[in-house]
């Protein structure tokens, strides 16, 4: 399977109707230079853009990564979260802000534990 990272995605609307075509640059963004190496136009896009088009397209906007699993996951999510209400999607957003401070928290507290135990071990 192509390489799909390195944001050299195709822009929108160009593979269309030629199958998913093989990641990396197609046809019309090649040419030969006169030294024979192919030359790739550059085309302007969103930051990252690693993904050539497919029936997801619009849910994988932006994310810069190359893994499968991890795309399917992240699909997964924004098909849920397109699902949510606005008020589900705000509880979930808090919920997470809440437990990443927590998780930091408890970080910090296991720290000071250790350092003390180090401090009064025998």
């Amino acid at each position: 399977m192509a390489r799909r990272g390195r944001g050299r995605g195709r822009g929108r609307g160009r593979g269309r109707g030629r199958g998913r075509g093989r990641g990396g640059y197609t046809r019309e963004t090649e040419q030969n230079a006169p030294n024979g190496t192919p030359v790739v136009k550059q085309e302007l896009r969103e930051e990252f853009y690693p993904y050539e088009e497919s029936p997801y397209e619009e849910h994988l906007r932006g994310y810069p990564c190359e893994s499968s699993s991890h795309v399917i996951v992240e699909f997964l999510r924004r098909v849920i979260e397109s699902r949510m209400s606005k008020e589900e999607r705000e509880f979930r957003l808090k919920i997470e802000w809440v437990w990443k401070l927590l998780w930091r928290l408890h970080m910090k507290i296991a720290k000071v534990v250790l350092l003390f135990l180090e401090k009064w071990s025998p």
